[in-house]
């Protein structure tokens, strides 16, 4: 399934919903429940942030875990994604959580079978009070895949990240992490 940016909107909204039932700028993770967006489930992503460098991966959709060359679950993002954005991607994961805001980073990856994708993410930050915990809940989908493309598989052989933009959900938004990385 491709997303759309009615896609996208819908999880965006249903943050909000969550942030208002928490009564605060940060949405409590035990009321972000994700069987309300039921659709979008295939592309949710939920990172744990442990300083000082580990986005652990908590819960990946079915679609997420067939475009990664191994299981996601369980495993540092950071590790995953290539080499050259790892720092990009801590340093958004931080920004999300201090400000709090959004971000969408949309990325070109090219897969080991050599076919290209756009690939867009949008994420928000959660809470859990109780424990002082934080984490990151994310939507990632292709957003130009058509019947007639193949499905990827197997990992991405290159990536580039051609835009990163901050979402504004009340409380301002930093600046836009440069996005010169391949």
């Amino acid at each position: 399934m491709s997303l759309t940016q009615n896609d996208y909107l819908t999880f965006l909204q249903y943050w909000k919903q969550t942030c208002e039932a928490s009564d605060g700028k940060i949405a409590e993770r035990h009321l972000f429940r994700p069987s309300g967006i039921a659709y979008l489930l295939p592309h949710v992503f939920l990172l744990e942030v442990i300083p000082p460098e580990m986005l652990e991966v908590r819960i990946a959709g079915t679609a997420l875990d067939m475009l990664s060359a191994k299981t996601l679950t369980g495993n540092n993002f950071l590790d995953v994604c290539p080499p050259h954005e790892r720092d990009i991607y801590w340093d958004v994961m931080q920004e999300i959580l201090r400000v709090p805001c959004g971000s969408m980073i949309t990325r070109e990856v090219t897969f080991r079978d050599d076919q290209t994708y756009t690939m867009k993410s949008l994420k928000f930050p959660l809470i859990d009070k109780s424990a002082g915990r934080q984490f990151i809940v994310g939507l990632l989908g292709i957003t130009n895949l058509d019947q007639t493309m193949p499905r990827p598989k197997g990992g991405a052989a290159r990536s580039k990240i051609t835009d990163q933009h901050y979402v504004d959900v009340g409380y301002g938004a930093p600046q836009s992490h440069s996005t010169t990385t391949e």
